[in-house]
C-alpha cells in the first residue's frame, strides 16, 4: 500500500505544475469562428427586419388607399392645406413618386383653380407625409401608359370614382402597379390598383 501511495504523490507533483489553456492558434482559430457566425446571423436579422418593414409598408399603403376611397363614398370633412381648413373635398388622392420614401395624401380641390387630377401643391395636403418605415422606398411605377417617374391616385366624391393619372393630371389606364423595395436586401413587393376599386398585395 506504501508503494502505490508514493506513487500518486509522486504522479500528483509531476502534473500538477501543468498550466492548462489554449494555444494562440486555437484561439485564432475560435475567434474567426466567432466572428463568421456573429456575421450570418446579424446579415439575416438584418434581411428579417426589412421583411418585416417591408410587409409593414405595404399594407399601410394600401390601407391610406382604402382611407382616401372612404373620404370620399362619405364625402366627410378633411384637414386641407396650410394652415389647415376644414374643407368638404371633391376628391381625395395619393400622390407617389419613384425614389421617395413618402407620399402625399390631398385633396383635388375646384379652387382657386378648376380640378386637375393632380397634386398641386401645399395648398391641397391633408395632414403629413405618409412614410414608409426603414427607408423602404417606391422602386417602379407601372402603368396601362408605360412607366411613370409620378403618379395620382384619385377618388372622387360621392361615388368613390377612382382615375389614376400621371404627374401633369392625364389618365394612364386602368391600373397601376406600385413596386416598393427594401434598401439593403433589396426585396420587392408589389400593390395593384385597378380603376375597378380592387387593391392588391403581391
Amino acid at each position: 500500500m506504501t508503494k502505490y501511495k508514493k506513487f500518486y504523490s509522486s504522479f500528483v507533483i509531476r502534473h500538477s505544475s501543468f498550466q492548462g489553456g489554449f494555444t494562440m492558434i486555437e484561439v485564432v482559430v475560435m475567434v474567426s469562428i466567432v466572428t463568421a457566425v456573429s456575421a450570418v446571423v446579424l446579415f439575416n436579422f438584418g434581411g428579417l427586419n426589412e421583411g418585416g418593414a417591408i410587409n409593414r409598408s405595404v399594407r399601410e399603403l394600401a390601407l391610406n388607399i382604402r382611407k382616401a376611397q372612404n373620404s370620399s363614398l362619405v364625402v366627410t370633412e378633411q384637414m386641407v392645406g396650410s394652415p389647415a381648413v376644414a374643407t368638404i373635398p371633391p376628391a381625395v388622392g395619393l400622390e407617389l413618386t419613384v425614389n421617395n420614401s413618402n407620399y402625399i395624401l390631398f385633396a383635388d380641390l375646384d379652387s382657386p383653380t378648376p380640378r386637375d387630377f393632380k397634386y398641386s401643391g401645399a395648398s391641397e395636403k391633408i395632414g403629413e407625409d405618409a412614410v414608409f418605415l426603414k427607408g423602404v422606398r417606391v422602386l417602379e411605377l407601372n402603368t396601362s401608359a408605360g412607366n411613370q417617374s409620378k403618379i395620382n391616385i384619385i377618388f372622387a366624391a360621392p361615388e368613390a370614382s377612382l382615375i389614376i393619372t400621371q404627374a401633369d393630371g392625364v389618365s394612364v389606364g386602368n391600373k397601376v402597379d406600385i413596386k416598393i423595395e427594401t434598401p439593403t436586401t433589396r426585396q420587392t413587393k408589389i400593390v395593384t390598383v385597378r380603376t375597378s376599386g380592387q387593391i392588391t398585395v403581391k
